[in-house]
């Protein structure tokens, strides 16, 4: 089949109205194909402008829409768009922090700088933040960004990056680790754990132990913490405990600890040897 048979009006008047995919399979059929749509007699916009809008209504108009289009498929497809790295990179120094969800992506780099970029092909630079030392991790939940530094945890509105002097956090040490979810804080400072609510910013409860804590998570209420030789799983709804022994590769040495609402765990450490505990160990709240 042939531009000649089909006829070049006729082949862009069905692409106009094709989805995105199937625009982008449209143009890898032949050079031909890809020229014409890339490139059509009359002006560009008139088949790629109204695709843009019609998908991402509430953007701001780029200046070439078609090749915003095909970073979108890009990014959604789940393969990392180089230039939107290279926007984020050229305006960082190193990166010593980031973190991400369905709607913006933070990063930190080692001068204190966080800047919260929106997660779209077009990586639009929404907001610049400063901390007064080098940020170690960030979190974010639906109403905040918590960033943990040297010595302090500090917290912003997302609404409009405002600080939130009124949350007062304890004073933290250099090995100090923070796992949030939306009410519920969990800090891990001089081997104890303290919970701290979000929204009151007080203590709710604290756990210390004899052995040394390596790691913590926390999801949906369920407090994980990994000492040397075992990991704790605790409904903090319920207060319902679980006690999970470590194999011996894994004992004293955990680096990286997760775990989900149901008690499931997941730990690695620092020789890349992972455990993994499935089934549910915690009662679901009734």
């Amino acid at each position: 089949m042939t531009l000649d048979s089909i006829g070049c009006d006729s082949l862009l008047n069905v692409c106009g109205y094709l989805d995105l995919p199937d625009l982008l399979r449209a143009r890898r059929v032949c050079r031909n194909w890809r020229q014409l749509i890339d490139n059509p007699p009359y002006t560009p916009d008139n088949l790629w402008k109204p695709l843009f809008e019609r998908l991402y209504p509430q953007h701001p108009r780029p200046a070439d829409y078609r090749r915003e289009l095909i970073q979108a498929a890009q990014w959604e497809s789940g393969k990392i768009d180089s230039v939107l790295v290279k926007r984020i990179h050229a305006h960082c120094a190193p990166i010593c922090a980031m973190t991400t969800d369905e709607t913006e992506i933070v990063t930190a780099d080692k001068k204190g700088c966080l800047r919260i970029w929106e997660r779209s092909p077009a990586a639009n630079l929404l907001c610049e933040l400063t901390t007064p030392t080098p940020v170690k991790r960030l979190k974010l939940t639906p109403r905040l960004l918590i960033a943990l530094c040297a010595t302090e945890i500090i917290a912003w509105q997302r609404s409009d990056y405002k600080r939130l002097e009124e949350l007062k956090f304890p004073k933290v040490d250099s090995d100090a680790q923070i796992e949030c979810d939306e009410e519920l804080l969990a800090l891990l400072n001089d081997n104890r754990v303290q919970i701290i609510d979000l929204k009151e910013g007080k203590i709710k409860r604290g756990f210390s132990n004899d052995d040394k804590i390596y790691a913590i998570a926390l999801r949906q209420g369920v407090l994980a913490i990994a000492e040397g030789r075992s990991i704790f799983c605790k409904n903090l709804k319920t207060d319902r405990t679980e006690i999970r022994r470590l194999p011996y590769l894994l004992q004293n040495c955990v680096t990286a600890l997760c775990c989900d609402e149901s008690g499931a765990v997941a730990c690695i450490n620092s020789r890349g040897d992972a455990g993994l505990w499935e089934k549910d160990i915690i009662e679901s709240p009734s």
